[in-house]
C-alpha cells in the first residue's frame, strides 16, 4: 500500500515524503487523509508554511 501511495504521489507531481506527512497530519487532526490525486498543489504548498489545512479537492 505504501508503494502505491508513493508512486501515485510521484505521478501527480508531489514529493512523496511531504505528501505522506501531509496526509498523516490531516488524518491525525480528524480529517480524511486525501489520496495523491485529490491534493491540489496550492493546498499542498500552503501546508509547508503553516499548519496543514484540510485538503482541497480538485473538481473533475
Amino acid at each position: 500500500m505504501m508503494y502505491s501511495l508513493i508512486e501515485s504521489a510521484r505521478l501527480n507531481g508531489l514529493d512523496p515524503a511531504r505528501y505522506l506527512k501531509f496526509a498523516a497530519e490531516v488524518h491525525l487532526r480528524g480529517g480524511l487523509a486525501p489520496l495523491p490525486h485529490e491534493v491540489r498543489q496550492d493546498a499542498f504548498a500552503a501546508a509547508r508554511v503553516g499548519p496543514p489545512a484540510a485538503p482541497q479537492l480538485e473538481n473533475g
